[in-house]
């Protein structure tokens, strides 16, 4: 109900698009691994050297200091939020955390 109202549709237009809710939730946390890569990935794809490795993780840092440190990890949080209360969408979660290695093998851990 409040993601209609918010997004001004129609219960059949997010029916139409997402199925049923959890189609939804999975939609939102499909929207919030791709993000979070994406704005990762030129770092990730380059982490070949501990001076590299340091740079994302000033990077990372940097990001959290600007945000006062509020919303963590974008799939981490989201992951804490739903892995207890709707274990049916642990798998997909699940499948973030190796999409974020780098092609060095470095995992994404932020």
């Amino acid at each position: 109900m409040y993601v209609q109202k918010g997004a001004g549709v129609s219960a059949s237009q997010i029916y139409h698009h997402f199925g049923d809710k959890k189609g939804l939730v999975r939609a939102v946390i499909a929207h919030q691994i791709e993000t979070s890569l994406e704005h990762q990935r030129p770092v990730l794809d380059h982490l070949d050297s501990i001076e590299a490795l340091e740079a994302w993780r000033d990077g990372a840092a940097a990001s959290l200091t600007r945000r006062n440190c509020r919303g963590g990890c974008e799939v981490g949080s989201l992951a804490s939020e739903l892995v207890e209360t709707a274990p049916e969408f642990q798998g997909d979660l699940a499948a973030a955390f190796p999409r974020g290695r780098s092609r060095s093998g470095t995992a994404c851990t932020r």
